[in-house]
């Protein structure tokens, strides 16, 4: 054998001589769960970690609150990770207590639930992720596990991935089928979800159906909406979902004229457009809860009874805030709003706003209208004037900012009439 073939001999030797578990892939530690003593069926579950600390979160204090005189906080507790597989943020963990007779096969009774908060790397423990949850029972050193189920977590973002890039390049039909790929992966994966119901929701528009493909995986997607990878993708998650569900609205705004409830595209888009808003100051989430107000006040306008009264009036203050603050912080160009008018944790800037001004002054002259129309200012003719004024003063700023080629609008130009006939 050569002088320089010798090394490379012994170094193979040497490799083929070391234990094959170091160049496999570990195996994942499992645990048997039992939700209570009695239980003679375990939970089998994968190992995720340890319990190092456990603290009250912070909370913020509200005056109104009913709980004022009681601790409400959450427990957060930071976890030792030993294997970082199948989990994001908004996950749902189990605390472990391990019996100390079943050392060998780590059985354990569930003694709490927490969510994850973030996954990140600490000094002292190297990964960790934090969680919240009610955890009365918890200790530091209890094992935290995952269930089965979520080994297809990884695999579903993968697939969720590929659905990205083909969209990208425009092969919707070839995006859909990755998506729904990722959706079967893992059907809590609310991005998968979103991603599709986009995708139907374009379709919806072009072709003038109603979404309901759209609505339904939105709706997953709500379900889950704990799940998304950042804020940036539930914010856009919120406005796409509420866009969809006026949609739906305008497909179907002759069949629900005669019901005694609001219909479901309505109330749906209640608990969206005050998350989004909770979110973020942004112009394009402010018009569509905007919308979604205005329609709920329209609805209770016309019929009688204290409960669409009152509905009325909750409704009517809520959009007529919004419209105020997008008049005053957006097209009155005020500076100092503006600057302050962004996103926190990487949501996009106020500069990238879809909102128009024909959009925005369309709306308000929906509702000055729906005011001005209202019985309780029979009494007072000065008030229902300047509410005229304003109904005025935004047809002519419609009408300016949609240009002389525009399209007829059947409700604006109904409402138009209705004024030139009280003049």
């Amino acid at each position: 054998m050569s002088e320089t073939m010798r090394p490379v001999m012994i170094l193979l030797a040497f490799l083929l001589a070391l234990p094959g578990a170091l160049f496999a892939r570990s195996k994942p530690e499992l645990i048997y769960a039992f939700r209570n003593h009695q239980g003679t069926a375990p939970i089998k579950m994968i190992l995720v970690g340890e319990i190092k600390s456990k603290i009250k979160a912070a909370e913020i204090y509200d005056k109104d609150s009913p709980f004022q005189d009681y601790d409400t906080r959450l427990d957060q507790v930071t976890v030792r990770v030993v294997n970082r597989e199948g989990i994001k943020p908004g996950q749902k963990l189990y605390v472990i207590e391990k019996n100390p007779h079943h050392e060998k096969y780590r059985n354990g009774l569930i003694v709490g639930e927490i969510v994850v908060e973030s996954i990140l790397n600490n000094p002292f423990y190297g990964l960790v992720l934090t969680g919240k949850g009610i955890l009365l029972r918890v200790r530091e050193g209890q094992f935290v596990a995952r269930t089965q189920e979520t080994e297809n977590l990884e695999k579903a973002l993968r697939i969720k991935k590929r659905g990205d890039a083909l969209r990208s390049r425009g092969e919707i039909s070839l995006a859909m089928a990755e998506y729904l790929k990722a959706i079967a992966a893992d059907r809590d994966l609310a991005d998968a979800h979103a991603a599709l119901a986009d995708l139907y929701a374009d379709e919806a528009r072009s072709s003038g159906e109603y979404p309901v493909r759209a609505l339904s995986h939105y709706r997953q997607a709500f379900k889950h909406r704990q799940n998304f990878d950042t804020e940036l993708d539930r914010y856009r998650f919120f406005v796409n979902y509420l866009r969809a569900l006026r949609l739906a609205r305008q497909q179907r705004e002759n069949v629900y004229a005669d019901e005694s409830k609001p219909p479901a595209e309505l109330m749906d888009a209640m608990q969206p457009a005050e998350e989004c808003m909770k979110m973020s100051l942004h112009p394009d989430c402010r018009i569509e809860a905007a919308h979604a107000f205005y329609e709920m006040m329209s609805f209770h306008a016309g019929r009688s009874g204290a409960e669409h009264r009152k509905g009325y009036d909750t409704y009517r203050d809520k959009a007529g805030l919004l419209l105020k603050e997008l008049s005053e912080n957006v097209f009155r160009r005020n500076t100092e709003v503006k600057d302050r008018i962004g996103y926190e944790s990487g949501l996009p800037e106020f500069g990238d706003a879809s909102l128009t001004r024909s959009a925005f002054h369309r709306l308000a002259v929906l509702y000055y209208d729906i005011l001005s129309r209202d019985s309780s200012f029979e009494q007072s003719p000065d008030a229902r004037r300047r509410l005229l004024d304003l109904v005025k003063e935004h047809l002519t700023a419609f009408d300016r900012s949609r240009g002389s080629h525009a399209l007829p609008d059947p409700e604006i130009d109904s409402i138009r009439r209705r004024i030139e006939d009280v003049r």
